[in-house]
């Protein structure tokens, strides 16, 4: 397995990380879709009826009314960045939208959809003693952003453990394991010391989501895997959900 075949799991690694959330934002959109075809053709609702709409679709429609009455240029200040969302709903009605969605007709393109709902960056983190986590690392970084997919890179060892306490972001490591001392070092040190904390409540990474891909020769049979196998566990004792089953690439059986 070479290059091309890790390219392929770690692609597969972020496919399953999204595919839920991906499924959900075309399944809304379908059905925001099918709703307002079916409202166009359906005959004036009485005033008691009508009441009874969605308080959601009521701001769809305020958005819309406002945008038309504005023109253009007055569309931003009908939705401001967090009503983007009823924007490009009035889209659908009326074909005006927040200026920062330029083209309405676009308006529900899938990466517009996935924008929507999910506005965190992934984080793709490294641990590198030689640069070829680094290496996969920032190619995996653009194969995400040439999907439109927002995404981050970052060495593990410039990034502040204590700020994985309120990450949002989707979190994938790619960690290299070495006979020696290197930047994953400190990562594991901190999992082991959090995990045996008692100021740390148990749980205390639940909301951090996260999948690890470990980077390794199993020439040294006794440490091979040994950072990806620890970060995937010490994560999971913490309380973080894992998105993605530990991966492995073994360079002496030319995986790398």
């Amino acid at each position: 397995m070479r290059l091309s075949s890790i390219r392929a799991q770690l692609c597969d690694v972020v496919e399953q990380v999204f595919s839920k959330r991906v499924a959900v934002c075309i399944l809304y959109h379908q059905s925001k879709q099918t709703a307002l075809k079916a409202r166009a053709s359906a005959p004036a609702k009485p005033l008691i009826a009508s009441a009874l709409d969605s308080h959601q679709d009521a701001k769809v429609l305020a958005t819309a009314s406002c945008c038309q009455s504005n023109g253009p240029s007055g569309r931003d200040t009908c939705c401001s960045a967090s009503g983007k969302a009823l924007a490009l709903s009035s889209a659908a009605l009326t074909a005006c939208a927040c200026q920062s969605t330029h083209d309405p007709a676009s308006a529900h393109t899938l990466p517009e959809i996935i924008a929507m709902y999910y506005q965190q960056p992934l984080k793709v983190f490294y641990g590198t003693q030689t640069g070829t986590a680094k290496l996969f690392a920032n190619q995996l970084g653009e194969t995400l952003k040439a999907q439109n997919l927002p995404a981050t890179v970052l060495d593990v060892a410039d990034y502040d453990t204590e700020d994985f306490f309120t990450e949002k972001s989707v979190c994938l490591f790619l960690l290299a394991t070495y006979n020696v001392e290197n930047p994953t070092d400190w990562l594991l040190k901190w999992l082991e010391d959090t995990r045996y904390d008692h100021r740390v409540a148990k749980g205390s990474l639940s909301h951090l989501r996260y999948a690890v891909f470990g980077l390794g020769d199993s020439a040294y049979s006794d440490e091979f895997g040994f950072a990806g196998r620890a970060a995937d566990k010490g994560f999971g004792t913490l309380g973080a959900r894992r998105m993605y089953p530990l991966g492995e690439g073994d360079k002496n059986e030319d995986q790398l």
